[in-house]
């Protein structure tokens, strides 16, 4: 999935208000962001094959580093360890925050194994592959995808208020640009090389991460 991550980041700061909508989008991506840098390097590979849709041209050869569940629970793990020992503010006990960041980043794996096909690798070592496909169905992959962020937006701008210029319609503006960046993946041009697909993955998750470090800013 795509923006249905960033909707669980959303929907997350009902629960802990202090915590930086920023740092719950890097949670909910840090598979994929792990696995953009792991692309540019050769530790996990991707085949751009000819797909019925952008979505399924890209055949997921390996990468259990990023995307298995053992590594997405090590992930999280590591992830909630390192918020529980930062300064970082939130709301609730300090374990409670880390709790909430974990099941961030493993709520990735479960979102992803609604639309990849039998890839999604459990172990790490390719005995064990779910994934249950969602993908062969683009239109309705989208439509789903855009009702989970409408809705992690709503319990976003229920649980904060606007304290400057931007915070009234900055985030709605982020939806609507998530809805055509998602509309882009699902029914445009397939990525050229593997290069491409992930420098074009970080590139925009990183843009979408300072907007909204800039953006939850704005509200309170």
């Amino acid at each position: 999935m795509f923006i249905a991550h960033f909707a669980v980041g959303l929907a997350l700061k009902r629960v802990d208000k202090a915590l930086s909508l920023g740092f719950l989008f890097i949670a909910v991506q840090l598979p994929d962001l792990i696995y953009g840098v792991a692309l540019l390097t050769g530790v996990e590979r991707i085949k751009i094959v000819a797909g019925t849709n952008p979505l399924t041209s890209a055949e997921y050869i390996f990468y259990p580093y990023s995307h298995s569940l053992v590594a997405t629970l090590l992930w999280a793990g590591l992830v909630a360890v390192v918020f529980l020992i930062s300064p970082l503010k939130s709301s609730l006990p300090k374990a409670k925050s880390a709790l909430i960041m974990g099941m961030a980043v493993l709520s990735h794996f479960m979102l992803d194994v609604m639309v990849h096909n039998p890839d999604m690798d459990l172990l790490g070592n390719g005995a064990y592959k779910v994934g249950l496909g969602l993908w062969d169905f683009p239109l309705v992959s989208y439509i789903i995808e855009a009702v989970l962020l409408v809705m992690g937006l709503w319990i976003y701008l229920g649980a904060t208020k606007s304290v400057a210029s931007g915070g009234k319609y900055g985030l709605p503006v982020l939806g609507a640009v998530l809805l055509v960046l998602n509309a882009v993946s699902t029914f445009g041009s397939p990525p050229t090389s593997m290069e491409n697909f992930a420098l074009r993955m970080l590139g925009v998750y990183l843009g979408i991460i300072v907007a909204a470090f800039w953006l939850d800013r704005k509200r309170s």
